[in-house]
């Protein structure tokens, strides 16, 4: 009301949808949903769930999807299809996304950064154990990671590894501050591989890594990701490391080469930046999101013209 905005957009379904939904109600501007793979795998099986992200989908007016998301979406809601906005492209800011942008610390050591949630499907607990193998060697740990049951879980083992004094836990940082932290790295760890057992396949197509390319910061992936997308295109040991994260004595090798040669790790970071360049294309992405809207708000506005007529 203050705004006086046009709609409301949320991304994920807890908490943005709920938030998105209430905020629809009370003002009653046009609401577009976004979700992720699992709000409609692992949490949408939730009994306390799935009644509220069903509320979600049916008071939303667009929901941004993908051509399999939205066979299940329809199946489980029974929603109207001229709801969906499918193929949405989403883009890095490669100006925010930037090299030259001032790190947010620091650190002598080479440092190892680890952003995201702690789960087996992000194999953070595989980084530890390869960390642990190469525990003699001087490097730097940083986990932002949240503070929570799982968190808490990865903190323990850590310091169980003997390497707590390797380890820093940052609290939950503002979006706007990732490029910052994210220059601060040698190498930002993003190790997740295949969705499979913990969600259905090709459900999730994770953006961390790309936004550490677009950085300029030497990425390791994990194989079942780099056969997803635009990581297809990367080429390990050029501009990437890509690795099994499940052997845990490859993937201690590829940090030892980090550890020991810091500089190729600067040089395959560089080399990410180009495939960014070549790859991300954010004002096509704004167009497209720009287009979408304004077709909602005329649709908005057609229906009340309706309504009031």
């Amino acid at each position: 009301r203050k705004y006086d905005i046009d709609l409301i957009y949320s991304e994920y379904l807890m908490p943005y949808g709920v938030a998105g939904l209430m905020a629809k109600y009370i003002t009653k501007k046009p609401f577009m949903a976004a979700h992720a793979g699992s709000d409609i795998t692992r949490l949408f099986d939730s009994p306390s769930l799935k009644s509220l992200f069903i509320e979600i989908f049916k008071g939303a007016d667009k929901i941004l999807t993908t051509q399999r998301h939205s066979r299940k979406i329809l199946r489980r809601c029974k929603i109207n299809r001229d709801k969906f906005i499918i193929g949405l492209r989403r883009s890095v800011d490669l100006k925010a996304f930037h090299p030259d942008i001032k790190p947010f610390y620091k650190e002598k050591l080479p440092t190892f950064l680890y952003l995201g949630k702690v789960s087996k499907l992000k194999k953070s607990f595989n980084f530890v154990d390869a960390c642990n193998v190469i525990k003699k060697e001087k490097f730097r740990m940083i986990f932002v990671v949240g503070n929570n049951e799982r968190s808490l879980l990865l903190k323990k083992y850590v310091h169980s590894k003997g390497l707590g004094g390797k380890a820093v836990f940052l609290p939950f940082q503002a979006p706007w501050r990732m490029p910052a932290l994210i220059n601060s790295a040698t190498c930002v760890v993003s190790p997740e591989t295949s969705e499979e057992p913990y969600l259905p396949k090709n459900t999730h197509y994770p953006k961390i890594a790309r936004e550490a390319m677009a950085c300029g910061r030497c990425v390791i992936i994990g194989k079942g990701v780099a056969e997803k997308g635009v990581y297809r295109m990367l080429q390990d040991g050029v501009n990437s490391y890509i690795v099994d994260p499940d052997n845990t004595k490859e993937f201690a090798r590829r940090l030892q080469s980090i550890v020991k040669s810091p500089d190729i790790a600067i040089k395959i970071g560089q080399e990410a930046r180009k495939f960014s360049e070549k790859t991300e294309d954010f004002d096509e992405s704004i167009q497209q999101w720009v287009m979408a809207c304004k077709a909602l708000l005329l649709e908005h506005s057609l229906k009340q013209e309706s309504r009031l007529t």
